[in-house]
């Protein structure tokens, strides 16, 4: 797994710091999938700007909306 990746899925564990538990592992699972069927390319510069602006806390339903 590329570093950038690992550190992409680091900062959208790191995102929701109250339920990281079932609701975590269901968001996971869907950045997996995601992560297979999208270009390398723009997930790169998508997440590059992600982990950029991670500093903020999201809520969990702003969490689990992005795709």
């Amino acid at each position: 797994m590329p570093a950038w990746r690992r550190h992409a899925i680091m900062a959208l564990a790191s995102a929701c710091k109250t339920c990281l538990g079932e609701h975590y592992r269901k968001v996971g699972t869907e950045l997996v999938r995601w992560l297979r069927t999208s270009a390398v390319a723009s997930l790169h510069r998508r997440f590059a700007r992600y982990v950029a602006h991670s500093h903020r806390p999201v809520s969990c339903k702003k969490l689990a909306s992005r795709r």
